[in-house]
C-alpha cells in the first residue's frame, strides 16, 4: 500500500489507491508532503492560532490529495477487480472530473468555516 500522506483522509486515500498508478501515487505523496510543509508557515504570515499545524495537514493535504485524483484517476486500474467502472480523470479525457473534485473540496471548506464560525462566536455558547 502506497501511502498518499499522514493527512489525508481514509475515504481519499483509498480512492487513490484504487484508482492511479504507483508512479502518480509517488507525485501524490511528494506533492502532500512539500504543500503541507510549506502550509504550516501560513499560521506565521496570517497570525492564526494552529499549534498542531491542522489547518496545513488536513485542509492543504486533503485538497491536495483530491485535486491530483482528479488529474490522475484511470479507469483502467479502478476496473482491474473487473466490476468497477469510473469514467477517469483528466488523463482519461474525462475533464469535468476536475472541476467536481474542486467543488467537493470547495463546499468541504466552506461547510468547515460556516461550522468553526457558527461555534466560535455564537453569544449563547460563551465560556467564562
Amino acid at each position: 500500500m502506497v501511502r498518499v500522506s499522514g493527512s489525508a483522509n481514509a475515504f481519499w486515500r483509498l480512492m487513490l489507491l484504487t484508482s492511479v498508478y504507483a508512479a502518480a501515487a509517488v507525485l501524490f505523496g511528494f506533492m502532500a508532503g512539500t504543500l503541507c510543509n510549506f502550509a504550516t508557515q501560513l499560521k506565521f504570515v496570517f497570525g492564526y492560532d494552529d499549534t498542531l499545524d491542522i489547518f496545513a495537514s488536513h485542509a492543504i493535504g486533503g485538497v491536495v490529495g483530491n485535486l491530483l485524483t482528479g488529474l490522475f484517476a484511470q479507469a483502467s486500474i479502478a476496473g482491474a477487480d473487473g466490476f468497477t467502472v469510473i469514467p477517469g480523470g483528466w488523463l482519461d479525457h474525462h475533464y469535468i472530473q476536475l472541476a467536481y473534485q474542486l467543488a467537493d473540496s470547495a463546499s468541504g471548506m466552506a461547510y468547515s468555516f460556516v461550522l468553526t464560525v457558527r461555534f466560535n462566536f455564537d453569544d449563547t455558547r460563551k465560556i467564562l
